[in-house]
């Protein structure tokens, strides 16, 4: 392989048996994942110093490789270096360590640090993803101000200012600061590229990508195929299945679920770690779930195996939502409030406004359920509110058509004799929404709307027309087929064909 940065950046920080090594197995290397597999397997053969084994460790927690981590851990190779990021890799998987814990293991991590690179190495690969588990990492700033006076200060430390920009980008997501987290990810990735931190911008670029998505979807798209030509050219099989995951959230966003869902049920299948209690791409999926009715299968992504009153992480409110969800599909309404009065207090604490939007809207479909048309309403429109400054076209999606199935279900006899086109503002906006954001799925899924307000008005044949126009959609596109149920579940004494 090819020397990359990501590598050869701590060259000028270790002793030159140890650069020896690295250079030798990157020579014997087909590629980045290839060069930390060999790096791994020559620490579990032989005795090495505690900072080779310590290299190891984060080349492999780099792309996620866990099962290579757990051999080197059951065999004792886990310097006082690398305990952090072993911690951290339990806690993702819902395995979790107290905040005290995490914090003492790296007070004596950075006492064995070599020197200073290595030092700010471990503490900001450890930071950036701890972020997202812990809320106290928001306040215990103490250490990251100090890392951030050394990197702007030593000119050997330049090569972490990527990684001070994720940090701040971090903040900028979960306060939903979507054009300012924009600017600085975009200082992260000319910064990752300067010192040829291939792996570190592949994650940039996939951050890039899932931002951009809800504004500008053919940058998003082209720039997701280029990180994916990336991940495959350094053999970063779980980047790569973040990649996938992107790909299909984009489809499901358009409306084409069957599709996204596809996508994501691959990229599960293709993941190298196993036994992961908190499950992002399960809940995900469990999402996409939901958002076509189909609270049974949402469920089965469920099943977490962690401890809700022990298990730490900021966003666990998340799947706990999704189950409340669920619940509501399949018409158990009592335990979906008990399930949405636990997320609620998990939220409180987490800090992370993401986690407050998708409540009030679940919350908003509850309401729509118990017939609460007003407070159903009340939350859409809260929701929607909350994104006019930090679009979100998939939660759009969900408030408009809900807005949308009220404004069919106010309408009074007067309006509804009217033969009107539509119902009212809520169904212009999403016709406007799906055609301007090319949202094929969502377009069929207004029709289908269209359709119930023409059996309202008693216009059987313009509703028959339009919902054979829409089954015809799903028989083309495999992507959409769900909209045959959506029709069936609407319609339930219409045969479609």
């Amino acid at each position: 392989m090819k020397p990359i940065g990501t590598i050869t950046m701590c060259f000028s920080h270790i002793d030159e048996d140890t650069r020896g090594i690295l250079e030798t197995i990157m020579d014997e290397a087909v590629n980045y994942s290839d060069f930390a597999e060999r790096l791994a397997k020559r620490v579990l053969s032989e005795k090495v110093s505690p900072l080779l084994e310590y290299l190891a460790i984060f080349f492999l927690y780099n792309i996620n490789n866990y099962n290579l981590i757990y051999e080197l851990e059951k065999e004792r190779k886990v310097p006082n270096l690398a305990e952090p990021l072993i911690l951290t890799i339990w806690a993702m998987k819902g395995e979790s360590a107290s905040w005290e814990e995490m914090r003492t293991s790296l007070h004596y991590a950075i006492s064995d640090a070599p020197n200073d690179w290595f030092a700010t190495h471990l503490y900001l690969n450890w930071r950036i993803k701890i972020k997202f588990l812990y809320p106290e990492a928001d306040v215990d700033i103490r250490p990251i101000d100090i890392i951030t006076s050394n990197v702007n200060e030593n000119k050997e430390l330049e090569c972490f200012k990527s990684y001070l920009y994720l940090i701040e980008a971090d903040t900028y997501r979960m306060g939903r600061k979507t054009r300012e987290e924009l600017i600085v990810l975009k200082e992260a990735l000319e910064t990752a590229r300067t010192f040829d931190d291939q792996v570190i911008e592949t994650a940039i670029q996939t951050r890039i990508a899932n931002r951009l998505k809800h504004t500008n979807l053919r940058a998003a798209l082209d720039l997701l195929y280029s990180t994916k030509e990336r991940c495959e050219y350094l053999g970063f099989r779980d980047a790569n299945l973040i990649v996938l995951g992107e790909l299909g959230h984009i489809m499901t966003l358009r409306g084409e679920t069957n599709g996204g869902l596809e996508k994501y049920l691959k990229a599960l299948s293709m993941r190298e770690y196993e036994d992961v209690k908190f499950d992002v791409l399960k809940f995900i999926s469990a999402f996409y779930y939901n958002q076509i009715g189909e609270g049974e299968k949402a469920l089965e992504f469920m099943t977490t195996g962690f401890d809700i009153d022990y298990f730490k992480h900021r966003r666990l409110s998340y799947p706990i939502i999704q189950s409340a969800w669920a619940l509501i599909n399949l018409g158990r309404k009592d335990e979906a409030k008990k399930k949405l009065a636990v997320a609620h207090k998990m939220m409180l604490k987490s800090a992370d406004n993401t986690m407050f939007v998708f409540y009030h809207m679940v919350e908003g479909i509850l309401d729509k359920e118990e017939n609460d048309l007003t407070a159903a309403v009340q939350c859409f429109e809260e929701v929607l509110k909350s994104h006019q400054e930090d679009p979100n076209l998939m939660i759009e999606n969900i408030c408009l058509l809900n807005l949308t199935e009220i404004e069919i279900a106010l309408l009074d006899e007067e309006s509804t004799m009217s033969k009107l086109d539509v119902s009212g503002p809520w169904m212009q906006r999403l016709f406007e929404h799906a055609k301007t954001n090319d949202l094929p799925g969502i377009e069929a899924r207004a029709l289908i709307l269209q359709a119930s307000l023409r059996q309202k008005q008693r216009r059987y044949d313009d509703m028959h027309k339009i919902l054979k126009d829409v089954s015809n959609i799903a028989n083309q596109y495999p992507s959409m087929r769900y909209l045959k149920n959506i029709i069936n579940s609407t319609f339930p004494d219409l045969i479609t064909k």
